[in-house]
């Protein structure tokens, strides 16, 4: 189980405080935060999220998770997408939608055939 972290260059105009992640034998495990919106001027909590992995015998699956801004409800939100990767091991993992605007990647996983995970838990911190 290879997911690193990357984080975002510090900032004051968007950012994301209290975010973590447990990985469990199934699954993943993302802790409740806070995240602040400059475009926005407002401070979105977001509950914690679970959500099962699973590998295919015989293709890569690529699981996609982002903060979404849904916007009739003037909410924020998780996303998940989960799609089987083309031969070179490529999946898009978000598609646009007319319902939500896309704000924040926050992880990129890939499950190879024997269930290995490879990917990137995007973190963006607070500036001063």
């Amino acid at each position: 189980m290879m997911i690193n972290e990357v984080r975002a260059d510090p900032s004051v105009y968007s950012y994301i405080e209290g975010l973590s992640l447990t990985q469990t034998e199934t699954g993943i495990h993302l802790s409740p935060c806070s995240y602040y919106e400059g475009r926005l001027q407002n401070t979105f909590s977001i509950e914690e999220v679970d959500f099962n992995i699973v590998s295919d015998s015989l293709n890569t699956i690529g699981y996609g998770l982002h903060i979404v801004y849904k916007k009739a409800a003037g909410t924020m939100e998780y996303k998940l997408f989960r799609m089987i990767a083309d031969q070179d091991g490529y999946f898009c993992d978000y598609i646009d939608s007319t319902e939500y605007k896309l704000m924040k990647q926050i992880l990129h996983i890939s499950v190879s055939p024997d269930g290995e995970r490879t990917g990137e838990f995007y973190l963006y911190p607070k500036g001063e």
